[in-house]
């Protein structure tokens, strides 16, 4: 069994949403380097950024990594830039395994258009830009993963339940806990249908309501759906057509 699992992939790709949600299902604790930095350092990551540089907080970035990994059966959400030095590569090669979670550069525009929270962005919510910083930290990202997963047009449940579908074929977890996940996550809906639940953090609401990660781009959902009858239309028509045949008669 290896000690972690490692999420890394771009910013916006939904590496804190697909973690809590993995956390569910396999019960590994969880781990979010970025907010274990804000703190510890007691600031936000843009506040590192504008008041020590970025090389200080790409070493603390290190430093916290390689702490963290002392540890096992841990979720680590990475921050998108820890696959860029080859010691952070070398710490999870050697620690666990990495999925690398890709999304688009119309998906990640997105979600991330409207969070000021990421100063590798200013100046780059275009297309254009985010596709320009993807091409540069791709080579990276793939040397680093194990394993890849697109999140465009998925769900959070479908990105997890392939994540453990191919840690399951690797021997890594058991499948008995994707079971045992659905029953915490799923309550039955009147007619035997099902309903997403229990799904918090970002994005959440929209993923009940069907579109997921909280970027208002529809999803499909992957789940089987029931019309739920129209219970008051029906009784008021059975109502009309009652009183018609009483006056015809």
């Amino acid at each position: 069994m290896i000690k972690n699992l490692y999420l890394v992939g771009f910013m916006g790709v939904g590496k804190s949403t697909i973690a809590r949600a993995l956390r569910r299902r396999i019960g590994w604790e969880l781990v979010d380097i970025d907010s274990m930095i804000v703190r510890e350092q007691g600031m936000p990551v843009a506040q590192i950024f504008a008041e020590r540089g970025e090389e200080e907080f790409r070493r603390i970035e290190s430093e916290t990594l390689a702490r963290i990994s002392e540890g096992k059966h841990q979720i680590i959400s990475c921050g998108g830039g820890v696959p860029m030095r080859q010691e952070n590569i070398r710490i999870m090669k050697e620690n666990g395994i990495c999925i690398l979670l890709t999304a688009s550069p119309y998906v990640i525009l997105r979600r991330v258009e409207k969070d000021t929270s990421r100063p590798l962005l200013q100046g780059k919510k275009t297309i254009k830009g985010i596709s320009g910083l993807i091409r540069e930290r791709m080579p990276y990202y793939e040397k680093a993963c194990d394993e890849r997963v697109s999140v465009n047009r998925r769900t959070v449940r479908m990105v997890v339940d392939e994540i453990v579908r191919r840690m399951t074929k690797r021997g890594y977890v058991q499948e008995q806990n994707r079971e045992q996940s659905r029953e915490k996550t799923e309550i039955r809906e009147p007619g035997g249908g099902r309903r997403k639940d229990g799904i918090r953090g970002a994005g959440a609401q929209d993923l009940k309501q069907g579109q997921g990660w909280g970027s208002g781009e529809s999803r499909a959902t992957g789940d089987r759906t029931q019309k739920r009858p129209k219970t008051d239309q029906r009784l008021r028509a059975e109502r009309k057509s009652k009183n018609g045949e009483r006056k015809g008669d």
